[in-house]
C-alpha cells in the first residue's frame, strides 16, 4: 500500500503543474545516488583486494629473504630456451621477451582449450584439470617448500610425520578449495598457492624473463577479458 501510494502521488506530482519538472529533478537525484553507490562499493571492492595481494607479496618476499633455494639459478622451465647467460643488455632483453612470447602462446593455448572444453560441455575435462593442478601444489609444491624452510632453519622432522603434516594440509586445502570451508580458511589456502606460483617462477624463470612474464601476462589477462573476441569475455557469456 506504502509504494503503491507513493507511485499515486509522484503521478499526481507529475500531472500538476510544474510536475514534470519535479520527476526529471527526483530522476536526477536518483541516478546520481546510483553513482555515488557504484563508486563507493566499487573504491570498497578494490580496497579489499590490497589484503591478499600484501599478504601474498609479504609471503614471498619473507620467503626469499630466509630460504636461498628459490633465489638459486641453473633449472629452467622448458619454455624458455633463453637462460640469459650474457651481460649484454640487448641480447638480455630480446631473450627475456622472446620467452614471455613462448609463454604467452603457451597461456593462450592452453587458454583456448579451456574455453572449448566449456563451451562443448566438457566438464569433467574441466574439473580434472583443475583438480590435478590443485593436488600438485597442495602435495608436491608444498611438500618441496616445507622441506626449505625445515632445512633453512635446520628443523629435524622424520617422514611419517612430514607425510602426515602434508597429508592433512593438502586435503583440507582440497575441501576448502572445491567444497566447504569458512571463508578466511579458503582465502588462506589461495594466498599460499599464489605464493608458490610466485616462488616457482622466481626459481624457475630467468631474471628479466620473470619481469617481462609479468607485464606481458598483465596485458593479456586486459585484452582476454575486455577485447570482445578475448577468450575470458567468451568463457564469461557463453
Amino acid at each position: 500500500r506504502q509504494g503503491a501510494s507513493q507511485q499515486e502521488l509522484l503521478a499526481g506530482e507529475a500531472r500538476g503543474p510544474g510536475g514534470g519538472r519535479l520527476v526529471e529533478l527526483r530522476e536526477g537525484d536518483v541516478i546520481v545516488e546510483e553513482e555515488e553507490l557504484n563508486l563507493k562499493y566499487g573504491a570498497h571492492h578494490v580496497i579489499k583486494l590490497f589484503s591478499p595481494v600484501t599478504m601474498c607479496m609479504a609471503v614471498v618476499v619473507a620467503t626469499i629473504s630466509s630460504i636461498t633455494y628459490y633465489t638459486e639459478k641453473g633449472t629452467y622451465l622448458v619454455y624458455t630456451p633463453f637462460h640469459e647467460e650474457t651481460e649484454d643488455v640487448g641480447t638480455l632483453a630480446w631473450q627475456a621477451l622472446a620467452n614471455a612470447g613462448i609463454m604467452l602462446g603457451v597461456i593462450a593455448v592452453m587458454t583456448g582449450l579451456l574455453v572449448l572444453a566449456y563451451k562443448y560441455r566438457c566438464t569433467k575435462l574441466i574439473h580434472g584439470w583443475l583438480f590435478m593442478s590443485s593436488l600438485m601444489l597442495l602435495f608436491l609444491f608444498s611438500y618441496l617448500y616445507l622441506a626449505e624452510v625445515l632445512k633453512a632453519y635446520n628443523l629435524p622432522m622424520d617422514y611419517i610425520t612430514l607425510a602426515i603434516v602434508i597429508w592433512n594440509f593438502g586435503m583440507v586445502g582440497m575441501i576448502s578449495i572445491y567444497w566447504k570451508a569458512p571463508l578466511l580458511l579458503q582465502q588462506s589456502y589461495l594466498i599460499f598457492i599464489s605464493a608458490l606460483m610466485a616462488l616457482i617462477f622466481i626459481k624457475y624463470l630467468p631474471d628479466w624473463t620473470t619481469w617481462a612474464v609479468l607485464a606481458v601476462i598483465s596485458l593479456w589477462d586486459l585484452f582476454a577479458v575486455l577485447a570482445p573476441f578475448g577468450p575470458l569475455r567468451i568463457l564469461v557469456e557463453t
